[in-house]
């Protein structure tokens, strides 16, 4: 009776807490944005951060830059999607909009987007519909020539419960070996 309890007990955590952990996301340069495959509900967090690869803006022999974008072209108000901030830089979006349909409906300086480079971004879904967390490059999404882009980035997201984290797997697995514990110490105490 105690081994199916403690049994149920571990699959009933492996199961809540399945999928919890950090994803890794990679974002390619085409298409212009990446569905994480998250759905938010209002309330709900993600945690964005530890970005990492590089891409360029042209196949033909352009230096490459990072989730931070192109120090050297600072802005670019009339194609860019948030206004004044980096060209290439790592960009989201939270919302309800499907992002590579035609034509866009997404409008610059959107609510839903957001800036993330390789910095720490918690996003949170402050509306009353369910949201879908979107990754893309801050670089002419308002038209389909992204032909001349090259390369992709990996993004680690973590979802966030509220305001209070889900469990990492280092506390699922001192937990789990605790469990275990108790259940050899019952064994051997009801043998004796």
């Amino acid at each position: 009776m105690v081994k199916r309890t403690i049994l149920t007990t571990l699959l009933l955590l492996f199961f809540s807490f399945s999928g919890a952990y950090a994803s890794i996301i990679t974002v390619s340069s085409d298409p212009a944005w990446t569905n994480s495959g998250i759905i938010l509900n209002s309330g709900d967090s993600v945690n964005i951060h530890d970005a990492t690869g590089s891409w360029t803006w042209a196949t033909w022999g352009a230096l490459p830059f990072g989730p931070d974008g192109d120090p050297s072209q600072p802005g670019f108000q009339g194609d860019e999607w948030i206004a004044n901030n980096k060209h290439g830089q790592l960009i989201g979006y939270m919302g309800t909009l499907d992002l590579n349909t035609f034509p866009r409906l997404l409008a610059q300086n959107d609510p839903g987007l957001f800036e993330i480079g390789t910095g720490n971004i918690t996003v949170t879904n402050g509306n009353s519909i369910p949201g879908t967390l979107w990754l893309g490059f801050n670089d002419d999404f308002a038209s389909d020539a992204l032909n001349d882009n090259a390369g992709s980035v990996n993004v680690y997201v973590d979802p966030v419960s509220g305001s209070s984290e889900v469990p990492e797997p280092g506390t699922m697995i001192l937990l789990g070996s605790g469990l275990l514990g108790l259940a050899a110490f019952k064994r051997k105490y009801r043998n004796n």
